[in-house]
């Protein structure tokens, strides 16, 4: 398309300067003091700084600390509630909170000192390298590195198979990464992305991917372990010091009223330029390897800013004229991190002190900055331009109920709102629309033509896959997700209010042409729907992998019910669109909400996961949490064992004892025939 026309869709939100910075520049002086002093005394001093800056306001603040990370919400839930005591120990703790199957600790809740949440924290951790690689005189393969050829490294993978036994999967590997063409090339979605072919006679090209699932070490189940234990930020800190991940954002704080946030993960240090990373990287050049990987001294963190809170939302963490390290611009576009600035300084303005019942509510906002900013932009350019003349009278009609309809809207994507329903089409149209009208126009191009012809590509792709982020895994193996993903409604008002300017809307015959025809086939179908509030058409299941297996409909089987959700990708209470113009939920939302009362452990936390505390379909207990998640409950978090069985209905004892033989086949059997007669029961068969 040309520089210029693919800039519209590319820019970044980092210099937005209304989006905050998870450690901004006048905080991220610690990150340097921790790199550089003995860490307790870097410690103190950055607190009795806070003190002297903020007074009490930042002891206020640290003692409600909130988490509520995004994942697809499923059966079974990739989070569950854990309450862990040790007493017979050297060093006993006492925690609860969400923990994952197989992890030896706690990821989100507290201990008897201090409290933590995560979030994806988006650094760029991996990248995808092209290599070109050929056959050597024996038949083995060996890739270019700059001006010499090296020996590819082949690892037999192999994979038993139930009835067909063992199947060898040869994997090749250069020093850049694993070669993955075997496994995801096939698919042709990904293959549209990563067109390359090489003229080279004998010369192969194929993609290698560098990023930590690959990597051999990983110490995150010993820094689990050890969270649990700590009793301050720096044992704290040095806890998330083992998380060898992709890269993940956490939030602290302790009864003693400090609060902080710390950066994990491997982030790795580039030789090429910045910014090249955010496409397949000439591996072949031997330019763009990997020199190594920052040091987690290095990696941002903070201990009781001075602006007395910490926002993390998967956005920008730190401003590139400040911090000296790259990190990559790959974050989220910051719109939840902007609401939830705008809700705390009203809140700061109106008292000292944040309550609990206050962030809770922040949690639940469904208040989309660039909804009212879309919206707001919208009703300014008819009011000026008006409709064009060469509408028909019908299209005019729908144009301007469409508009009438949507005018005032307020931003919020409440569950009630059918404005919320009509703005998400209307937004979606647009971008389809300008879209099919930018590309039909390249395709007239010799180049565009030929590039078409050879990679695939269609104008639907473009607009949801790329654009729009739509994760195109198809194997459901990873989720992929693009660069772009959160920064098309940035992009989509910057060209709004540069209309005159903008390539991709002059194709569609200027703005108020391209508005009209967004509005009319929103409008339409719009009016398809019975109900038209939001929560009405902005459903999905909590959804089971075997449902699908089995060719069931959503919401059978092995599902959850349907459930109707509020918000979209850029409000605080987060659930995504399937696509642009789909506007079912389907994707990212709230996998669990905790929230902690520092001063009171026992009694003022709150803790919620999605589904419920058994995984057997038909349990009474399969779903039991689902209505209260879905309605924004968050019920207390029982920390004392006291506390945990008053409220437990049924308890499960584990003894360590001899091996009970045939014993333990009775009850297998028993649950096997009630899973079985259950699913028949849901399926319909009996």
């Amino acid at each position: 398309f040309g520089d210029e026309a693919a800039f519209e869709w590319t820019q970044m939100a980092d210099n937005e300067k209304e989006i905050p910075f998870t450690v901004p520049k006048a905080d991220s002086e610690i990150s340097e003091a921790l790199a550089k002093t003995n860490l307790a005394e870097a410690l103190n001093k950055q607190h009795e700084k806070a003190k002297v800056q903020t007074g009490s306001l930042s002891l206020e603040i640290s003692q409600n600390p909130g988490s509520d990370p995004h994942l697809t919400v499923k059966i079974p839930s990739f989070w569950y509630p854990t309450n862990l005591h040790c007493k017979d120990s050297k060093k006993p703790f006492s925690g609860a909170g969400a923990s994952a199957v197989g992890a030896p600790g706690i990821f989100i809740g507290h201990n008897s000192v201090c409290a933590f949440g995560i979030t994806l924290g988006y650094a760029d951790s991996e990248d995808v390298f092209l290599e070109k690689l050929r056959k050597d005189e024996k038949g083995n393969y060996e890739y270019m590195n700059g001006k010499e050829w090296k020996k590819a490294i082949v690892r037999n993978e192999k994979i038993k198979i139930k009835g067909k036994g063992t199947r060898t999967l040869p994997v090749l590997e250069t020093h850049r990464g694993a070669n993955y063409n075997n496994a995801l090339q096939k698919y042709d979605d990904v293959a549209k992305t990563t067109y390359e072919k090489s003229e080279e006679k004998g010369i192969e090209c194929m993609l290698s991917y560098a990023a930590t699932p690959l990597r051999k070490r990983s110490g995150v189940c010993l820094g689990i372990y050890k969270i649990i234990r700590a009793k301050d930020f720096k044992e704290f800190d040095s806890c998330i010091s083992h998380f060898f991940t992709t890269s993940l954002n956490f939030g602290y704080a302790d009864i003693n009223g400090h609060f902080g946030y710390v950066l994990g993960g491997e982030i790795p240090v580039r030789a090429g330029e910045r910014g090249s990373e955010l496409y397949p990287l000439k591996g072949y050049t031997g330019k763009d390897d990997h020199k190594g990987y920052l040091p987690h001294k290095l990696l941002p963190k903070t201990l009781d800013p001075k602006k007395g809170y910490v926002i993390s939302a998967n956005s920008k963490i730190v401003d590139y004229d400040d911090y000296p390290h790259y990190l990559g611009v790959c974050w989220k576009a910051g719109w939840r991190a902007q609401s939830i600035e705008m809700s705390l300084k009203k809140l700061i303005e109106k008292k000292q002190k944040i309550s609990i019942d206050d962030l809770h509510k922040i949690q639940l906002s469904n208040f989309s900055v660039p909804a009212l900013r879309f919206t707001k932009l919208v009703s300014d350019i008819v009011k000026e331009k008006g409709f064009p003349k060469e509408l028909s009278d019908e299209e005019r009609k729908l144009a301007e109920a469409a508009y009438k309809h949507l005018d005032g809207f307020d931003g919020n994507l409440d569950k009630k709102s059918s404005q919320a329903t009509l703005y998400t089409l209307v937004h979606g149209y647009f971008v389809t629309e300008i879209v099919a009208t930018g590309f039909n126009k390249a395709m007239e191009t010799k180049k565009g033509k030929e590039f078409v012809e050879k990679s695939g590509l269609t104008a639907d792709f473009l607009a949801n896959e790329i654009i729009f982020g739509r994760a195109f895994d198809k194997a459901k193996a990873v989720k992929i997700v693009l660069e772009f993903e959160g920064h098309l409604h940035l992009n989509v008002i910057k060209m709004l209010q540069n209309h005159d300017k903008s390539w991709w809307i002059a194709q569609s015959g200027g703005v108020a042409m391209a508005l009209s025809k967004a509005l009319i086939a929103a409008y339409k179908k719009f009016e398809t729907f019975p109900s038209k509030d939001w929560g009405s058409v902005h459903q999905g299941p909590i959804a089971h992998k075997m449902t699908e297996a089995l060719k069931q409909p959503e919401g059978t089987a092995f599902d959850g019910p349907i459930v109707s959700f509020s918000g979209d990708m850029n409000t605080p209470n987060q659930n995504k669109s399937c696509g642009l113009t789909e506007v079912n939920q389907k994707g990212s939302s709230i996998s669990l909400r905790f929230l902690a009362d520092m001063g009171d452990l026992r009694n003022g936390c709150r803790f919620i996961t999605p589904v419920g505390v058994c995984a057997i379909v038909g349990s009474p207990f399969y779903t039991n949490r689902v209505e209260r998640w879905s309605n924004g409950e968050v019920p207390k978090l029982n920390w004392h064992e006291e506390d945990a069985r008053k409220v437990s209905k049924y308890q499960m004892k584990f003894c360590a004892s001899s091996n009970p033989s045939g014993l333990f086949s009775f009850p297998v059997v028993i649950v096997g025939a009630a899973v079985a007669i259950a699913l028949a029961r849901r399926v319909g068969i009996f």
